[in-house]
């Protein structure tokens, strides 16, 4: 049975460890899936596939006589973009764990997924659904509950993805980021597109920070112990530089403010790091360890971070 609602408080973003007993992650968890698919219009995606690959088409096929067999009443939609009103993600088991997704799988549709609760449900699930003539609960064969860290650390990454759904569950929203604050440094040219990490981050409950002027100001009156409100609701001040090693400013407030940083007692608020770290720590469900996410060598960020990796 499901946890009153007490056990969670809304008014407390979940911390490191999750407060929910190991031995309900399951139940929890699943019973959400089976909500989200119990609606007669569903929106799914499809990610981790090769482009026009054998195994793409088996995948499609699979989906087209799945809807064949289905009610008239249920309606299954295709969508290029996860939202948090889509039903489930599909992508690809791998054996010898399918419930393991490999790292080269770990696509920005899945971390969304991740972050919103959303199952992510192997080819087998539309093979189970097919056999039975409905939309059947997910399983833990079926249903993805682990996306691996790619950059070293250490975390809570086993059955994360559980994890994060049971918690959605028990407290809609709730979040170990909710008092982290993220501004993004730089264009980011190559890899992820800053909006698509500005809407992963807003999909895990941090606080984006939109603009520098804003972000020196945080760093600066939570140094100064100026707006109390600073200092209750973050813990943390996170700068997510792209590739680009100029990226990082020399000048101007924010690297006033941060460099003034470095050298408080406390200098553990603000923190200096490469993006990836946001994709790992929504593949651990906690913040990672600084340390293990250095920005780009040749730059200012990537000094600071030397300073301050360890606070």
């Amino acid at each position: 049975p499901a946890p009153a609602q007490s056990k969670i408080p809304k008014s407390q973003p979940i911390p490191s460890a999750p407060l929910i007993p190991r031995s309900q992650i399951l139940s929890l968890a699943f019973s959400r899936y089976a909500r989200l698919l119990s609606s007669p219009k569903l929106t799914y995606c499809i990610s981790g596939f090769e482009a026009n690959g054998t195994s793409l088409t088996h995948a499609q096929n699979l989906l087209h006589t799945l809807t064949s067999l289905l009610s008239p009443s249920i309606k299954l939609k295709a969508s290029r973009t996860v939202t948090s009103s889509t039903s489930f993600l599909l992508t690809q088991g791998h054996s010898p764990s399918p419930s393991v997704l490999t790292a080269s799988k770990r696509t920005l549709k899945t971390m969304q997924c991740l972050a919103l609760g959303i199952p992510i449900l192997t080819v087998s699930y539309l093979s189970s659904c097919i056999s039975s003539k409905k939309l059947n609960t997910p399983t833990a064969t079926n249903a993805v509950n682990t996306v691996p860290m790619k950059f070293g650390g250490k975390g809570l990454s086993d059955d994360a993805v559980l994890y994060t759904a049971a918690n959605m569950e028990v407290v809609e929203g709730g979040s170990p980021f909710g008092r982290i604050g993220v501004y993004f440094v730089g264009e980011f040219r190559r890899g992820p597109k800053k909006e698509e990490l500005r809407g992963l981050a807003e999909d895990m409950r941090c606080k984006v920070v939109e603009v520098d002027w804003k972000a020196a100001k945080i760093i600066s009156q939570k140094r100064s112990k100026s707006n109390p409100r600073v200092t209750k609701n973050l813990n943390h001040l996170v700068l997510l530089c792209d590739s680009d090693p100029s990226s990082f400013p020399t000048s101007g407030s924010l690297s006033v403010e941060v460099n003034n940083s470095l050298f408080d007692y406390d200098n553990s608020f603000t923190k200096v790091v490469g993006y990836n770290w946001l994709f790992d720590s929504a593949s651990c469900f906690k913040p990672c360890e600084w340390k293990h996410y250095p920005p780009v060598e040749g730059g200012a960020a990537r000094n600071i971070w030397e300073i301050s990796k360890d606070s």
